[in-house]
């Protein structure tokens, strides 16, 4: 029976698995961080790429070369989900590198490495015990393809991971979730994580409505790996420090998957924030005219229940006056908070003309041009309470109108009237 793997191609096929040099970076400081360090020196010059830490080092120099091996310690493995693959990207844009440890000190030929079998057999032969040291230290001579984007992104890559990182002698600031993401109101943990939401959204934008929608707004911090949402919008991020509440895609984790994990997730989120708007939105505290209001509520329209939205004292509606002059009604939509028990009455008007043969004819409203404050049409966002109730009522204008003149328009002198309306301009 032939194995799973193809040992062979997949070794001489692994420089097409890696399309940016920079993810080495993570790599190597997330390794520094499972080792225990506290400090790593990273300098590139001239093609040599050098990496030092202060970690607990490997005595074994099996893990830096088998792929989708570690020797992680228990509670690495469970919680960081290590995949052993991160040292690939290293061999795939190096012609040689080096490793010491604790081990000793060990130098890959690269392209040997991954296409020669009887190379990869020797290797343990190829180490020189008498070189090992504390930490762990790495040499590479990098490819010329890849020279030039190897520390690409570094200044966002690299400072949520806690360590005291310089990169050619430049220390790099470091980053928390409190420090970037200060102004987001709700603060709570998730399965031992601290997690922040903004549950306002912008004029324009949804509260995400879906386990998709939120990994777009969604930044997270997986254990110092920063993994950006698509838009610069953001409604929640999560700082993973224990267990493994998420999933990131291997085996760059610059993605979360959807599975059930993620849905729990989002469940949590979007109960949490409808808590707080419940709570913001019935606040006496805030006023009406207040723009986060607004988002708020919006926000419980998109992702509350109904029994959640009838827990509102107050909620939003919009109002328009349609017959002040021709253009669609958004262009002069308002919007007004109504409180609970508040009579709304949304009026709208059509138009009856007899052009002098005794026969009235309905015309488009558009013939309405009514002075500010006639007519005003009230309508309700498509969830909203349930006590939010709006009114109707639908007038009629009568127009008998007398032909004066034809040429090039037809004149008509007009007369009109309207029941149950007091329009005194039409």
């Amino acid at each position: 029976m032939q194995t799973v793997i193809n040992e062979k191609r997949i070794l001489k096929l692994i420089p097409n698995f890696f399309k940016e040099p920079s993810v080495v970076l993570v790599e190597v400081a997330q390794n520094a961080q499972r080792a225990g360090a506290t400090k790593q020196d990273i300098t590139y010059k001239d093609g040599l790429f050098t990496v030092k830490d202060n970690g607990h080092g490997t005595d074994e120099v099996a893990p830096l070369l088998v792929l989708a091996e570690s020797d992680w310690s228990a509670e690495v493995e469970a919680s960081h989900n290590p995949a052993g693959w991160g040292l690939y990207c290293l061999y795939a844009i190096s012609l040689i590198v080096t490793f010491q440890s604790k081990f000793g000190k060990l130098t890959l030929d690269c392209q040997s490495f991954l296409t020669d079998e009887k190379y990869r057999e020797n290797i343990e032969k190829m180490v020189d015990k008498e070189e090992a040291c504390k930490g762990f230290r790495l040499t590479a001579v990098i490819r010329e393809d890849a020279a030039e984007d190897i520390l690409r992104g570094y200044a966002k890559e690299l400072p949520f991971f806690p360590l005291d990182i310089t990169v050619n002698g430049d220390k790099i600031e470091r980053k928390t979730i409190e420090s970037e993401y200060r102004g987001m109101p709700i603060k709570t943990s998730y399965q031992g994580n601290e997690v922040y939401i903004n549950p306002f959204v912008l004029q324009y934008d949804s509260f995400p409505v879906n386990e998709k929608e939120l990994t777009e707004h969604l930044d997270v911090i997986w254990y110092g790996i920063f993994i950006d949402g698509k838009y610069s919008s953001k409604q929640a991020v999560i700082d993973v420090k224990a267990n493994t509440p998420l999933t990131p895609v291997l085996p760059y984790r610059q993605d979360i998957q959807l599975d059930d994990k993620f849905k729990k997730f989002y469940e949590f989120v979007k109960g949490k924030t409808v808590e707080y708007c419940i709570k913001f939105i019935n606040s006496k505290k805030i006023k009406d005219d207040d723009e986060k209001l607004l988002a708020a509520m919006k926000t419980m329209s998109d992702i509350a229940t109904q029994g959640e939205l009838d827990q509102l004292t107050r909620f939003y509606v919009y109002k328009y006056e349609p017959h002040i002059h021709n253009d669609p009604y958004e262009s002069r939509r308002r919007v007004s908070v109504v409180k609970f028990g508040e009579k709304l009455v949304s009026e709208s008007m059509s138009v009856h003309v007899d052009y002098g043969d005794g026969v009235l004819k309905e015309e488009d409203e558009s013939l309405l041009h009514l002075p500010a404050g006639a007519i005003l049409e009230v309508r309700a966002p498509k969830k909203h309470p349930s006590w939010l109730k709006v009114e109707e009522k639908r007038y009629t204008a009568y127009v008998v109108a007398e032909k004066v003149h034809k040429g090039y328009f037809t004149w008509y002198k007009s007369s009109v009237r309207c029941d149950g309306k007091n329009i005194p301009i039409l």
